[in-house]
């Protein structure tokens, strides 16, 4: 790692932890005491934020807010670190700007909030609009000074606003099924049959042919999943049909057809003279569904209810196989 990589690793991980530190406190009451309180620190165990009176329903969606922002400035912060300054910027622009206030406005009534949080939380989404803007630039010292400011905004309101105290629960959805867990495991399993179908197609082509057949139907049926159910979801919710990131998950899914039939062609005449298009396949979807996982598979799961992420599970069932089940030839 260089100077520079590793400098800006510890930079970008001390202020982070700044806000894991602030933030959690804000979502979570006091864990346990220390046994010995008498030497408790005054100015770190008293609390005088102002308490936001919430529904538990409200509250509860706005905890998960706020574990969304968290976990996205840490995979901010990793993109960052990893020069991926595509996936950042998407981030930064899905999660924290104006466009996931707009939703949360819309799902949370504002007079639920007082005047102060509102601005608080307009100034944090201001910031990171403007951090986004200026992440393509792949200039780290403008970008660093801006996402100092996202979190500094962020800071700000955590340290004037606190939600209902109650005992942490480890996980916002844990007790429902998620959009985000049920397609990354779905994005495992291809991978270890791609891997699979690799490692094999010189020793035991019959073998490989067939973990390439169920890799190839199994992405073709994941990417129908998308396109026909979870896709027309985040539309719906937030009117992007035109633009934004299923626009982009789109265009990928073309490309990586494409070279997913360059592969079959491969196969089909039980070639194994495939590296080339297998490293194309490789590098596109590993692209793609780090975008997706780190982004826009949460994002869903923050606009969409359980009963519809329910709907959209059981309607994946009813899908007719012809629509995906081709292979091999």
């Amino acid at each position: 790692m260089s100077l520079l990589n590793r400098g800006r690793q510890i930079f970008l991980g001390r202020i982070a932890l700044g806000v894991l530190c602030i933030a959690l406190s804000a979502g979570c009451s006091e864990a346990e005491r220390r046994h010995d309180e008498q030497q408790s620190i005054p100015y770190l165990t008293s609390d005088s934020r102002h308490p936001i009176p919430l529904s538990p329903s409200v509250d509860k969606e706005h905890r998960a807010v706020m574990l969304q922002h968290l976990e996205t400035i840490q995979v901010i912060m990793n993109a960052l670190i990893e020069e991926d300054y595509e996936l950042a910027r998407g981030l930064t622009e899905l999660h924290l700007g104006f466009f996931m206030h707009r939703l949360a406005k819309a799902s949370q009534p504002s007079e639920n909030f007082p005047p102060a949080y509102q601005d608080l939380a307009a100034a944090h989404n201001a910031a990171a609009e403007e951090l986004a803007r200026i992440i393509p630039s792949r200039d780290i010292k403008q970008i660093l000074p801006q996402f100092n400011n996202v979190l500094k905004a962020c800071v700000a309101c955590h340290l004037e606003f606190k939600v209902r105290e109650q005992p942490c629960i480890g996980g916002i959805m844990s007790e429902q099924k998620t959009i985000t867990i049920f397609f990354e495991q779905d994005h495992d399993r291809l991978d270890e049959l791609f891997k699979t179908f690799q490692q094999l197609k010189r020793s035991d082509f019959s073998k490989a042919k067939e973990a390439f057949k169920e890799f190839k139907v199994g992405l073709q049926r994941h990417i129908v999943w998308e396109e026909d159910l979870l896709f027309p979801l985040w539309e719906k919710k937030t009117g992007r049909l035109e633009e934004g990131p299923t626009v982009v998950m789109r265009g990928e899914h073309r490309q990586i057809k494409q070279q997913l039939e360059a592969i079959h062609g491969k196969v089909v005449e039980q070639n194994p003279d495939s590296d080339r298009e297998e490293q194309a396949l490789s590098d596109l979807l590993g692209s793609h569904n780090r975008k997706e996982e780190r982004a826009l598979y949460p994002a869903i799961d923050q606009v969409a209810s359980a009963e519809e992420r329910e709907t959209v599970f059981q309607n994946m069932k009813d899908i007719p196989e012809e629509r995906y089940k081709l292979c091999c030839g």
